[in-house]
């Protein structure tokens, strides 16, 4: 049995920061409807228009990390109904869908992947012509495995917020990571990639509090020259490094020592990054006594560490616009109680 659903949104939050995104969007949507189908997700029905809330989402509740928009509730997780439900969904003109599927609650008995491959197969006989892949269509097709019902999904893949099924992004340990931290600045590359692909031969970047150095090796993946800053010790293939700059000092004391130079050298730089463990504002405050430091248009790149609690970022994130234009906000599926910021420089 399946039934139609008025313009609707999924969204996907991490669990711990479920309450504080709820209360965020009822103050921000006072007229729809918001249900908990899931530990991490909820189903806001009566939303104004899909896009918009896609945009809002974006720029106003950094805890929603996928959006999905549900246009069909099946009563039921046989693969044979939900392929023929997803069938209804499919416009033969449009010639690649993105495929997935995933559990907005562990007590789900069955596997996303399994579903995922059974749908495949029947949606490959019915329309021969379309590709079905994982990821990087314009439109995705969405099967969000609920509690009660199996809820269809299409959805703009531009305003799904992550290219991954609810947001959870999959990344390999390579045998050359330093941290687990790095899976942020990589998650954050794939999310918000126009700060990476700027990055040209002459482009610098300052890591602040970088030991052991996986932040510093993400950078230098991705072309970047390095200032490495930190009282610690780093990793000794990252120290090795020809384009590392290694700085055994404080934050404090390198823009210091940089602000002493500035008249016999106007060097700035192309990115700031920070993912030390400090107080937000005590963070916001380092990076926009830092912005001179930028060339114009550079970009800083930041961690707030918001606590179990969901400490509010209001504040602080009005001290970085001083200095700064914020163009991305999000809690990252590999960022645990923080959220990683995106700030270019006035």
């Amino acid at each position: 049995m399946t039934n139609s659903l008025p313009e609707t949104a999924l969204a996907t939050v991490a669990e711990p920061f479920l309450d504080t995104a709820i209360s965020a969007l009822q103050e921000l949507l006072p007229a729809s409807f918001i249900d908990v189908v899931g530990p991490e997700t909820v189903l806001v029905t009566q939303v104004p228009d899909f896009s918009a809330f896609s945009k809002l989402c974006s720029s106003q509740v950094p805890y929603v990390r996928h959006l999905a928009r549900p246009v069909i509730a099946v009563a039921s997780s046989d693969e044979t109904e939900l392929a023929n439900a997803l069938a209804e969904c499919i416009d033969p003109k449009v010639e690649r869908y993105s495929l997935q599927a995933w559990k907005a609650s562990e007590h789900v008995a069955e596997k996303a992947e399994h579903v995922r491959a059974e749908t495949f197969k029947l949606l490959i006989e019915k329309f021969p012509e379309t590709r079905f892949v994982r990821s990087k269509a314009e439109q995705t097709l969405g099967v969000c495995l609920a509690e009660d019902s199996t809820y269809i999904c299409v959805t703009p893949s531009v305003e799904a917020l992550s290219d991954w099924p609810a947001g959870r992004i999959r990344l390999a340990k390579r045998k050359e990571q330093i941290s687990r931290s790095e899976f942020k600045l990589e998650e954050l590359a794939n999310c918000y990639p126009a700060v990476f692909t700027s990055a040209s031969e002459q482009s610098t970047a300052v890591d602040l509090g970088a030991s052991p150095g996986g932040w510093t090796r993400i950078l230098r993946s991705k072309g970047f020259a390095v200032n490495a800053v930190d009282p610690g010790l780093l990793d000794p293939q990252i120290e090795a490094d020809r384009h590392v700059a290694y700085y055994r000092m404080t934050a404090e004391d390198f823009f210091a020592m940089k602000a002493t130079q500035a008249q016999k050298e106007t060097s700035p730089f192309d990115l700031i990054v920070n993912d030390m463990r400090m107080d937000p504002q005590d963070s916001v405050q380092l990076v926009v006594e830092a912005a001179d430091f930028l060339k114009p248009a550079g970009y800083v790149i930041l961690t707030l560490k918001i606590g179990e609690a969901g400490l509010s970022l209001a504040d602080s994130l009005e001290q970085l616009q001083t200095k700064f234009n914020v163009v991305f906000h999000r809690q990252l599926f590999h960022n645990r109680s923080e959220t990683t910021v995106v700030a270019q420089r006035r």
